[in-house]
């Protein structure tokens, strides 16, 4: 479909059905596929849900009747799968519409659509998912005229849920009140302006993915995205003033609402207590993921004198640019940082600001702003406690007895964290690109807090003809031959310094890609790998490393390839064992392994394809040799849990930064 700017509103997209064995056609294929399954339910030994193409968990002569309507069909054709892809931007110019499947009655089905701007100088595939039957915008980085291209996300229809794949509700909706602190004090209405919320909403909900077969069950979990939340707001009571609250959350997970309070009558009791409540619904579209309402309830409370508003903080260089939001410092000088404290006031009539006090782990001071030593690249990553103290005079008419001072104090916390991408902190080139060829980016380095340091089997060193080196390492992109890599393993050594390309010190080796893997999916950005969990930022990082690592623990299996020794390997001349007499499919899974384990993983040593046959139920799926498919399974899954690395990711922008 071609856009132009004047013909991007109220799309209305219906993909045709009937393609039961994902080739991109209606053919007598499909038909056969119909007829096996004909009559049959969930229950039945010949049930096969690719049949199922209404989705009403019965084989019938509806589903006979869609491959008649649609035979001979033939799909659009994909864009290049060699052109860069990345997630569509959350600004720009908008396509909207919904996009329908015909004749579809089952569970709600994800559709991926993409865009390309086929006259850009520098040609990028955008793309995000949908649900079907859902509106959907879809932003991009400039008007001209699109083609779209609108497909289905997995192999086939299933009335049992795409990919095998079942929710159910984790723990409990964590609600956070970052702004302001439970039991403040304000000044009423008599001063101008409103009283910032902030709430930070946070879900994961568990999910299952089982086999066509249902022998083998895999669990792990998934972050719901925010667009599934809706708030109501509350205060009491009711007449304490106005409260304009946010329904939806942001992408970096908050709630905000601003609070105008009433005027305390003359006489009245202060401080006047108010309570707020936020009420989050889950409203995902799949309803088994849904959790009970969550309740936040905090009170804050008014007062007649001045007080303070809000309580900032910032890091500048030591001449005194402002850096960023986040607090990030490195090892060059221009890269190390101060922190600058600020507040704002809450201004009554005859009162006025005698002193204040703010405190800090890196000093206190009397004077606002406050400006703290230089903070040393070796503190620790954590969450910090600042705070301000001021006291307020009266400057009205005497009174007798007189009218004493006023204190508030506002404290907040922050994160000291790490940049992932700039102002380094330890300088070390020791696994960028096989070692001693370039700096890893800060999230690289093994130090505390760093993803380097706590994702599993991030540091882990194998030995080779000249003694240990680290497994993972570190490219700044994807190399040549692997364009749209978040990562590879180089079992072989052909990614090696150039000289080096299969010497045994370089075989067995793990690049991680910074920008597929750390900019582009990050937690406003997460993205679903095909037999995966949808998971941004950390836990993509951690898809990756594990995914890899999956697939060299396969390949130093006994009886598989037993190591990187030369007889395997041997040099430019012969340096993949991918053929007689050791993998007569050519799946890189020798013979004797698959022989071997054929009854735990499903290999055949006569399909390169028999995994993902096996776990799909289609017996003519050809996307994913064994060891790819091994590793998406057996990597991506039991090696990490969704979410478990959150509590210890102190990186600008990780899920403690709200």
């Amino acid at each position: 479909m071609l856009l132009s700017p004047l013909q991007a509103q109220d799309l209305h997209i219906t993909l045709l059905n009937g393609d039961c064995d994902g080739d991109n056609e209606v053919t007598l294929f499909d038909f056969g596929i119909v007829v096996n399954a004909f009559g049959s339910t969930p229950d039945d030994p010949n049930w096969d849900p690719r049949a199922d193409l209404d989705g009403d968990l019965e084989v019938t002569l509806f589903d006979y009747g869609i491959v008649v309507r649609n035979f001979g069909a033939v799909g659009a054709e994909p864009f290049d799968p060699a052109l860069p892809r990345q997630p569509a931007p959350e600004e720009g110019y908008a396509i909207s519409g919904v996009v329908d499947l015909e004749a579809w009655l089952g569970q709600p089905q994800m559709v991926r659509i993409e865009a390309l701007r086929e006259d850009a100088p520098n040609q990028i595939v955008y793309w995000m998912e949908a649900i079907a039957g859902e509106p959907f915008v879809m932003r991009l980085p400039q008007s001209g005229s699109w083609t779209i291209h609108v497909a289905g996300v997995l192999h086939f229809l299933s009335s049992q849920g795409y990919s095998q794949m079942a929710y159910e509700p984790g723990t409990p909706i964590r609600l956070v009140l970052v702004e302001p602190a439970n039991g403040d004090q304000f000044t009423d209405g008599r001063a101008s302006g409103s009283i910032e919320i902030a709430v930070y909403v946070e879900d994961y909900d568990n999910v299952i993915y089982r086999s066509a077969d249902r022998t083998m069950e895999l669990r792990n979990r998934e972050r719901e995205l925010p667009s599934s939340f809706r708030a109501e707001w509350s205060i009491h009571p009711q007449n304490a003033g106005n409260l304009q609250g946010m329904s939806f959350v942001t992408s970096d997970g908050k709630l905000m609402a601003y609070y105008s309070p009433r005027t305390l009558a003359p006489g009245e009791q202060e401080p006047c207590p108010v309570t707020i409540r936020c009420t989050v619904h889950d409203e995902n579209p799949d309803v088994s993921r849904r959790d009970p309402p969550q309740e936040l309830d905090f009170t804050i409370y008014l007062v007649s004198h001045s007080t303070i508003g809000s309580i900032s903080i910032r890091s500048i260089t030591s001449g005194g640019e402002a850096v960023s939001s986040a607090i990030t410092s490195g090892w060059r000088e221009a890269d190390r940082i101060q922190l600058q404290v600020s507040m704002n006031l809450r201004v009554a009539a005859n009162w006025h600001l005698k002193e204040t006090t703010c405190t800090t782990p890196w000093g206190s001071g009397t004077s606002l702003p406050y400006t703290t030593v230089t903070i040393s690249t070796d503190e620790e990553h954590r969450r910090f406690t600042y705070s301000v103290e001021a006291v307020f005079g009266w400057t009205g008419p005497p009174t007798n007895p007189p009218v004493p001072e006023r204190r508030d104090r506002k404290a907040r916390t922050r994160i000291l964290a790490f940049d992932k991408l700039r102002r380094d902190e330890w300088a070390s080139t020791e696994r960028g690109i096989s070692g001693g060829v370039y700096d890893p980016s800060n999230w690289f380095d093994d130090r505390p807090g760093h993803w380097g340091n706590v994702i599993p089997r991030f540091n882990e060193r194998g030995t080779g003809g000249v003694g240990w080196y680290y497994v993972v390492n570190f490219a700044p992109r994807p190399f040549g031959s692997v364009p749209n890599a978040l990562a590879v393993f180089d079992w072989a050594g052909v990614f090696a310094p150039p000289g080096h390309q299969y010497e045994q010190e370089y075989r067995g080796k793990v690049y991680i890609f910074e920008h597929p893997t750390v900019t582009l999916y990050t937690d406003a950005n997460p993205v679903r790998s095909q037999y995966g969990v949808l998971a941004g930022g950390i836990d993509r990082v951690a898809n990756a490393v594990t995914h890899e690592l999956a697939h060299r623990d396969l390949w130093l299996q006994a009886y598989n390839w037993a190591g990187f020794s030369e007889i395997e390997i041997g040099g430019p001349g012969y340096w993949f064992p991918a053929n007689a007499p050791w993998d007569a499919d050519g799946d890189s899974v020798a013979d004797f392994y698959e022989q071997l384990h054929s009854g735990d993983f499903h290999f055949s040593p006569n399909s390169p394809y028999a995994v993902e046959r096996w776990w799909t139920g289609n017996p003519n799926a050809s996307e994913q040799t064994d060891i790819e498919m091994h590793a998406r399974l057996w990597g991506e899954w039991p090696g990490y849990t969704v979410g478990s690395l959150d509590t210890q990711d102190w990186s600008a922008g990780g899920r403690q930064d709200y």
